[in-house]
């Protein structure tokens, strides 16, 4: 789903992350920190909540964040600035980030792939792969796999109705990264108001030489 819808749902998207992804972020934020990564990447950074937090811990000029929503990311720089500092923020797609290659210890992505067709996954795993560098880490958070029938709704809804649903849905993220190459070090479901969301640790897959 392109930047335009969550340009309009910025003002209440935080409210529905606190209802329904909250449990899911402040594991991911602890698992981030456990990687210990100097550099730090976000790519899709909403409004900013686990930004904030990442650039707070981080020496100056060491954490970045991308959004395709320049509605977000206004809300994102404001948030962030309360902690003191200039925020290292800017407009981009996941597919083609503007960064150089191999400058990131540590990735963290929440519920973006579960947004982009099916096609564009790789493309963004990809990119997540290359702006890593060799010994780095992808913290990962999607929509996963549900109860049969919280699916078979989401799912109508996401046929009939996508802006209902805010255009994601379940994705087997386990496979597509399993497919591109990466090592998964952990996995966890964590589940809040009735949704399961996927979370996974990973390496990026071997340098060819």
């Amino acid at each position: 789903m392109s930047g335009s819808f969550y340009d309009i749902a910025a003002p209440v998207y935080g409210m529905w992350a606190a209802l329904a992804e909250s449990r899911a972020h402040r594991r991911a934020l602890a698992l981030m920190k456990e990687c210990r990564g100097r550099n730090l990447l976000e790519v899709a950074v909403g409004t900013g909540a686990a930004y904030a937090e990442l650039a707070a811990g981080a020496p100056a000029g060491h954490c970045v964040g991308v959004d395709l929503s320049i509605a977000m990311l206004k809300r994102a720089r404001k948030r962030a600035r309360k902690g003191g500092g200039e925020p290292l923020l800017c407009r981009a797609d996941s597919r083609a980030l503007p960064l150089p290659g191999g400058l990131f210890d540590t990735l963290l992505n929440c519920y973006m792939l579960d947004l982009l067709p099916e096609n564009g996954i790789p493309a963004a795993l990809g990119e997540f792969e290359r702006v890593l560098n060799s010994a780095g880490h992808l913290v990962l958070v999607t929509m996963g796999t549900q109860s049969p029938i919280v699916h078979r709704l989401w799912m109508a809804l996401f046929r009939c109705f996508p802006l209902l649903v805010g255009g994601c849905r379940p994705i087997d993220a386990e496979r597509q990264l399993l497919a591109s190459g990466w090592v998964i070090e952990r996995r966890e479901w964590i589940h809040q108001m009735g949704l399961c969301s996927d979370l996974f640790v990973a390496r990026p897959p071997a340098k060819k030489s």
